[in-house]
């Protein structure tokens, strides 16, 4: 039982992490893209103060 447990989340991170480069190279338009973007707006408004 534990071992399948390990499995679905290996698994679910595997999944996850190519869902994530997808994202960054694609920049798709759903909520972690969104995200993403919002993230690096952030990170742009900060070097315009500086």
């Amino acid at each position: 039982m534990l071992e399948n447990v390990q499995l679905v989340f290996a698994i679910f991170g595997f999944v996850t992490v190519i869902f994530i480069i997808i994202e960054l190279v694609l920049d798709v338009d759903t909520f972690a893209g969104r995200l993403i973007s919002k993230i690096k707006q952030a990170k742009l408004d900060k070097r315009k103060e500086d």
